[in-house]
């Protein structure tokens, strides 16, 4: 039924075009074609031909149907299928037609083309003058007319010789597609005429420009998205609509005819197969978007019951023959409509729970919907020149980018701030791990941190079979200052020493650490017993060479004792590497005091020597 209510809406069509079509003029009973006074060297063909249904009249045969009124009127653009009788057993209506329309040519000098907007699917076309017939001549053949079918390539232009009074005859033939004749391909804007060749090409260029602006937008449009999707895996809204813009620009370029252009003309079915999946799976990718960016109003089932429809459709529309497949266009027409029904429905729920962003998500979908039912009107009222779905994709397309891009700069600066506080959650981590391991009058690691660094070191020598060196030293007669001076005195004297030693030239590895009272530590990795005197040597002297000052204006001169002691092997223990160097630190003090003692070069085993 509502196949046929589309059959019949078009039929009216038709009939308010011959009716209201006032390039169609009367002289001595036979209506003309004409130019208007708008457009003088314009004649345009919209209004009603001569028609002879399954037969392909040659000129001298259509003349003689015109000149005896022998011929039938239908209107163009139209298809027969809405004015012949339905046959059961040709329920497509395929077969062959020839059309005849008289014309008048204006006088003009510029050189004419025929525009055609959609003959479906092959067609010839003679001119005959009307008062000499046989001087008949081809203005242009696209197709096959007959032999193998091969349809033409829709919204041509031809070259036009005609002049004053004749025929334009077309023979058209069908036996692909479920529709035919000669139809207005794109709405009334591309309506059949005779027009000069700048006007044809500076429209054409027109049209080509547009549609290389908006297949521009729209692939750029894609790209950001899919740049977008590459940042934020986990949103899919991107995902979908690059999906969405790259469909959007498929048939668009489908629409124009660019895969015949591109690849030859016998692509025509497989172009029309692709016309018509690009239907049903473009809105349901609008839904997808749609339940992306509000995905609580979306339940699951009804997402699973459009991909079984989009699953089925698609199974349809590439197996089915190809005149039952593009009949169909109103089931697909269909789908889309409950797709863009459905979505509006969640978008309605999302915009009563006032769901953030729902109301411009609403705003993009009703761009489109706006610009799909405008262009239905601009094909039912005759007053309308215009259509805008293609700038209403557009229009879409950049508005769910927009709200797609907010979406992600929020998630950015949610993720910003997530980094921020992570970093400084991270610095407060280390500083307060610093604290536990560093000694604070020192600056210098503390015991817990020199057990855990030794530790580690100890594990590298025992797994690359290296050398681990230690140092233990403390400061000269450190009792002696602090009965002197004070306690306080002295603890100048260790944060004055704890300053050397940092200010030190020790390698990154190398780890200095306050063992315990005036007495410290030097852990030193892949080192030698002989390196490690000689490091040692060098901060014995660093040592010696400062200069305290103290607030009274008193200068202390401090010296330390240093003990180097190395573990050869892993059965070098511990604790005897570190007895080791204990024994050597006190071999030293034995031996006057400031100065470095090696373990292995004295008898350093008896502290009581």
């Amino acid at each position: 039924m509502l196949i046929r209510f589309l059959h019949l809406c078009h039929l009216a069509v038709a009939v308010i075009c011959v009716m209201g079509a006032g390039a169609a003029t009367a002289e001595d009973g036979v209506a003309f074609f004409k130019a208007s006074e708008a457009a003088p060297h314009t004649v345009s063909l919209k209004g009603e031909w001569g028609f002879v249904w399954g037969a392909l009249l040659s000129p001298t045969e259509a003349h003689r149907a015109f000149v005896t009124d022998d011929i039938v009127r239908a209107p163009v653009p139209a298809r027969w299928q809405d004015f012949l009788p339905k046959s059961p057993n040709n329920p497509f209506l395929h077969g062959v037609a020839t059309y005849v329309a008289p014309v008048e040519m204006p006088e003009t000098d510029a050189s004419m083309v025929l525009a055609l907007s959609a003959v479906l699917e092959a067609y010839r076309i003679y001119w005959v003058p009307l008062d000499q017939p046989e001087a008949w001549h081809l203005v242009a053949e696209e197709g096959h007319v007959q032999g193998p079918p091969l349809a033409a390539i829709r919204n041509q232009a031809h070259e036009f010789h005609g002049q004053g009074k004749g025929l334009l005859v077309i023979q058209v033939r069908k036996d692909v597609f479920g529709w035919s004749g000669i139809n207005s391909w794109n709405g009334i804007r591309h309506k059949p005429e005779i027009t000069p060749t700048d006007v044809k090409m500076a429209e054409r260029i027109g049209h080509e420009l547009i549609l290389g602006i908006a297949v521009g937008i729209i692939m750029f449009t894609m790209a950001q998205n899919l740049l977008l999707f590459s940042i934020n895996r986990t949103d899919k809204a991107p995902l979908y609509l690059a999906v969405g813009c790259l469909l959007v620009a498929m048939r668009a370029l489908i629409l124009w005819d660019k895969v015949e252009l591109w690849f030859g003309a016998e692509w025509f079915i497989l172009r029309m197969r692709l016309e018509m999946l690009n239907i049903v799976v473009a809105s349901s990718m609008l839904m997808g978007l749609n339940k992306a960016l509000l995905p609580s109003f979306y339940p699951q089932w009804i997402m699973r019951f459009v991909m079984t429809l989009v699953a089925g459709l698609g199974v349809f529309i590439v197996a089915a023959p190809p005149d039952v497949m593009s009949a169909a266009l109103p089931v697909y027409q269909l789908h889309s409509l409950f797709v863009c029904g459905a979505s509006f429905w969640g978008i309605a729920r999302a915009i009563i729970n006032r769901e953030k962003g729902a109301s411009f998500v609403c705003f993009a979908l009703s761009i489109l919907v706006i610009g799909a039912v405008h262009d239905i009107f601009s094909v039912i009222v005759l007053a309308y020149e215009l259509l805008l779905v293609e700038y209403a994709f557009v229009g879409t397309m950049v508005c769910y980018t927009f709200l797609i891009g907010q979406r992600f700069a929020q998630s950015q600066r949610r993720a910003d701030s997530l980094m921020a506080e992570r970093a400084t959650l991270q610095r407060m981590h280390r500083a307060a791990v610093n604290s536990a391991r560093i000694d604070h009058l020192t600056g210098l690691l503390n015991r817990q941190a020199f057990d855990h660094e030794f530790a580690l070191a100890w594990e590298k020598m025992a797994a690359t079979h290296t050398a681990v060196s230690v140092v233990l030293f403390d400061i000269d007669h450190f009792k002696q200052v602090n009965d002197t001076h004070g306690h306080p005195v002295g603890d100048v004297v260790l944060r004055c020493l704890g300053e050397t030693l940092k200010e030190a030239q020790m390698r990154r590895h190398d780890k200095l650490c306050r063992y315990g009272g005036e007495e410290f530590a030097i852990i030193l990795p892949d080192t030698s017993e002989e390196e490690a005197a000689r490091i040692a040597e060098r901060l014995r002297a660093e040592i010696a060479a400062m200069h305290i000052a103290l607030k009274t204006g008193t200068i202390l001169r401090v010296s330390c004792s240093f003990g180097v002691a190395q573990a050869k092997s892993p059965t070098t223990s511990v604790g005897e590497l570190l007895s080791n160097a204990d024994d050597a630190l006190y071999a030293a003090k034995r031996s006057g005091r400031n100065r470095v003692q090696r373990f292995s070069g004295h008898d350093c085993k008896s502290r009581a020597a």
